[in-house]
């Protein structure tokens, strides 16, 4: 007997004027307000020529693709924030011209994993913005940025904060033989509060001589010398590490809108609080 598939939510420019007067998730702000509800397969297509925000608060997705039609915009921003574990498939492709900035929050207490392939067209962007807490979990999440066309650019930033965690980040930027003038970049940064296992794997596949790529990566623990600094202006040893940890945090956050970090915040600095004490 075959087994039924799964329905997949789309989200389009229709459905953004269908769902003008739904009841918003609190994160949902900006030009896209969509209430995407729960679905565990989803897709959101933003057609030529638009411009697009979306927020995406659900716990249940599995699968996830976004297409960016020719010299569109897309402003994507995920939290996941679940006590249940989450393994999430995501393909996201990029045509000519386009613009995407993509900013990824997990947090939660359960293990959590995360598979991203994303191509990149002609003349296109991407930038992306990973932030992962993991408190007493393991989280493993790997991100594939292709370039397909010439002139691409991509920006890859992951950012992982530990306590008695295990957390592997794999990144790959690949240019493949025609995509000349392609830039590259990936930044991969670990602060560890408590004893974790920490893995970071950066990688490049250059497939065409015409190209600009690096990348970097670090693990390491909240400086000393640093902590002693703050101590001496008469900061308590508690507020100075929790000022160095947002610090750390924050710099996935820069391109965010003020309303979204209103938002976000709060949450998050509970979330630190927590795994200082523990």
């Amino acid at each position: 007997m075959k087994s039924k598939k799964m329905p997949r939510e789309k989200i389009s420019e229709k459905d953004s004027e269908r769902n003008e007067s739904v009841a918003k998730n609190k994160f949902d702000i900006n030009k896209f307000n969509v209430n995407i509800g729960q679905p565990e397969l989803l897709t959101i297509n933003v057609e030529k020529g638009m411009t697009r925000s979306v927020v995406n608060t659900n716990d249940k997705l599995k699968e996830l693709d976004i297409i960016c039609d020719d010299n569109s915009k897309l402003n994507y921003l995920e939290i996941m924030d679940s006590n249940n574990e989450m393994n999430v498939v995501k393909r996201i492709i990029i045509k000519k011209n386009a613009e995407v900035v993509i900013h990824k929050i997990v947090v939660g207490s359960k293990n959590k994993s995360t598979n991203t392939t994303i191509e990149i067209g002609e003349n296109s962007t991407i930038k992306v913005m990973n932030l992962f807490l993991a408190n007493g979990q393991k989280q493993e999440h790997k991100v594939s940025i292709i370039h397909k066309g010439k002139n691409s650019k991509s920006e890859l930033h992951n950012r992982g904060l530990l306590s008695s965690a295990d957390m592997m980040l794999t990144g790959l930027v690949r240019i493949e033989r025609f995509a000349e003038n392609a830039e590259g970049m990936q930044k991969s940064d670990m602060l560890i509060l408590k004893d974790s296992k920490a893995i970071s794997l950066p990688n490049l596949e250059i497939l065409n001589n015409n190209v600009k790529c690096n990348h970097s990566s670090s693990i390491t623990q909240i400086a000393d010398e640093k902590l002693f600094y703050l101590q001496s202006r008469g900061i308590s040893e508690i507020d100075a590490k929790e000022m160095m940890i947002n610090a750390f945090i924050h710099k996935s956050l820069e391109t965010l809108s003020v309303d979204k970090l209103e938002m976000l915040l709060p949450m998050l600095s509970q979330k630190v609080s927590k795994m200082m004490e523990e």
